[in-house]
C-alpha cells in the first residue's frame, strides 16, 4: 500500500482540535507519533481513520462540519437554555413578547423591523423583565 506525504502540522492541528494527544490516538491508531515526526508516513486508509478520530475532514475541501468544541458548546448552552426557561416559569414570569414572534422571517428581516431595543427593557416592581 502507498504511503501519503502530509504535513506533521496538520496532523498535530488535528489532534489538538480534537483535544486528544498523540499516545490517545496511537492507542486506536498504531504509528501515530512517528508520522508527527516525520520517521513514517501513513497510508490513505490510516488517514481516513484519523479522520473519523478526530473528526477532521480529510483532504484540502474545507470542513462543513461544526468543530467538535462549536457542538459541544451549542449542546451546553440549550441544557442552560432549558434550564433558565423552566426556572422562569416556575418563579411566574411571563414570556417576553417579542420571543418566537418572527418564525417565518429571515433573521436580519427581523432585527431590521424590530422595535425592540434592549434599552426598552425595564424591571418591575418584582426585578421582572418588562418591555416598554
Amino acid at each position: 500500500m502507498s504511503r501519503v506525504v502530509v504535513n506533521e502540522g496538520i496532523l498535530r492541528w488535528a489532534s489538538e482540535r480534537a483535544g486528544l494527544t498523540p499516545i490517545d490516538i496511537e492507542n486506536r491508531l498504531p504509528g501515530f507519533p512517528q508520522w508527527i515526526i516525520g520517521e513514517r508516513k501513513p497510508t490513505l486508509r490510516q488517514l481516513d481513520k484519523l479522520a473519523r478520530i478526530t473528526q477532521t475532514p480529510l483532504g484540502d475541501e474545507p470542513s462543513r462540519r461544526p468543530s467538535p468544541d462549536l457542538l459541544e458548546t451549542v449542546c451546553m448552552m440549550q441544557q442552560r437554555q432549558a434550564w433558565m426557561r423552566e426556572s422562569l416559569i416556575e418563579r411566574g414570569h411571563e414570556p417576553l413578547p417579542f420571543v418566537a414572534s418572527r418564525r417565518n422571517e429571515s433573521f436580519l428581516a427581523v432585527i431590521a423591523a424590530s422595535r425592540f431595543h434592549p434599552a426598552s427593557l425595564n424591571s418591575n416592581a418584582k426585578g421582572k423583565a418588562i418591555v416598554t
